[in-house]
């Protein structure tokens, strides 16, 4: 079974374990509300439905916010997915109506979040329609100029256009006679005036594209195009990693496995540079996670000390790649079995940090909770993901236990 360690969970628990195993390899995560019904962003055109109120909905990302206070790996909450409607449904911006003024509901949502956690981004798409204005759902943020976002923080603000191609739908402005040269004003009109005229942080939250051929190659300039668009002024994230976005596929074929190359390569020169996985070293990782009174404490910030009374040293948190402070949302290990030449083996799994020097991790195991054996013995290193397994198998033991242990040489 693969992700043995998710069996059983909750989806919020999955959801935790995903998150810490992203601030071990120091990717950073976005919460989106894509939907409240499964799949049902195709349909939800508001941020609340019969059967999710506008309070429930502020209501689980203040939960989310709380959960999340201190965890650096969660950096923003993109807090609704394409807010939708024209023709006199659905969300608008700044109409003064709290039943579909998006803008005045994300104000509210967005504070009510910064309440719990003042360091989190609040991400905010736009609507199709502002006015007489039509555009991509969650892409017209042209009421921007008029009637901006007031949060308790405007430097957590940041605005979040969507943008695609021809793929998606075939937009009148891609037959245009004028096709690409008239791109530029449409991009500048809906989104891009917000960077250009410092209105705001702008993130190009979603753009991607199937086949570069597609509409007689309509969509590769566009996607060109609007790469360079961006430059180096304009962040933006891709859709998607995934292969089955129908429209787009993703960045992986669909075995899941092999990379889409050409996208890369097109990618490659507006990537931003790589965060780095930092603290290569315990004192480093302490000086992150504490403040300046806490590292005078070794009672606090020590290599044995454990602060919030979780049952986890703060050097075994420094070698699983755990944040300094906070419950954990599962153990940090996982116990599995393994078999070979037709015996079955418990093993212990857990990541290690890919570089920190004269870090180690031994696994030990017993049959009494006394006397403990080394039965593996591993480096900090690449591939983070270890397994050890014991040295007796389990057929005919009454009983087997294994636990991890870390040390660093002086």
């Amino acid at each position: 079974m693969m992700n043995r360690d998710l069996e059983g969970k909750t989806s919020l628990e999955v959801l935790d374990k995903v998150i810490e195993f992203c601030g071990t390899i120091g990717l950073k995560v976005i919460l989106d509300n894509h939907s409240r019904e499964p799949d049902g962003y195709m349909t939800e055109e508001l941020w609340y439905t019969p059967k999710v109120s506008h309070a429930k909905w502020i209501q689980d990302w203040v939960f989310l916010a709380e959960r999340y206070k201190g965890n650096k790996t969660v950096v923003g909450f993109d807090i609704d997915n394409e807010p939708h409607g024209k023709y006199g449904t659905g969300a608008r911006w700044g109409n003064g109506d709290p039943a579909t003024d998006w803008r005045l509901a994300a104000e509210e949502c967005g504070n009510r979040i910064l309440e719990k956690n003042p360091d989190v981004l609040i991400i905010v798409e736009g609507t199709e329609t502002v006015g007489t204005s039509l555009y991509w759902w969650g892409g017209n943020l042209t009421g921007v100029r008029n009637d901006p976002v007031r949060l308790s923080n405007p430097e957590k603000l940041v605005y979040s256009p969507h943008e695609y191609g021809p793929e998606v739908w075939q937009q009148p402005w891609f037959s245009d006679p004028s096709f690409p040269a008239n791109l530029e004003p449409i991009w500048d009109r809906n989104f891009g005036y917000i960077a250009k005229e410092n209105r705001g942080h702008l993130l190009v939250g979603e753009f991607g594209i199937g086949k570069r051929d597609a509409f007689n190659g309509v969509a590769e300039v566009w996607f060109d195009s609007f790469l360079a668009y961006m430059g180096d002024k304009i962040s933006w994230t891709f859709w998607a990693m995934n292969p089955n976005s129908g429209d787009t596929g993703g960045i992986l074929e669909h075995d899941w496995k092999t990379v889409e190359k050409w996208k890369v390569d097109k990618l490659r020169p507006y990537m931003a540079p790589s965060i780095s996985i930092a603290y290569t070293t315990f004192a480093e990782w302490a000086a992150a996670g504490f403040s300046p009174a806490e590292l005078g404490n070794p009672a606090i910030s020590g290599p044995a000390a454990d602060p919030d009374g979780v049952g986890v040293a703060n050097l075994l948190r420094y070698a699983l790649g755990l944040p300094a402070r906070g419950r954990l949302a599962a153990p940090p290990t996982a116990l599995g079995w393994v078999t070979e030449a037709g015996q079955t083996y418990a093993a212990l799994s857990f990541n290690r940090k890919g570089n920190a020097p004269g870090l180690s991790y031994v696994v030990e195991a017993s049959d009494d909770l006394i006397t403990w054996t080394v039965v593996g013995t591993v480096a900090a290193g690449y591939p983070n993901a270890q397994s050890i397994r014991d040295a007796v198998p389990t057929t005919g033991a009454t009983r087997r236990f294994l636990r991890l242990r870390v040390q660093i040489s002086p």
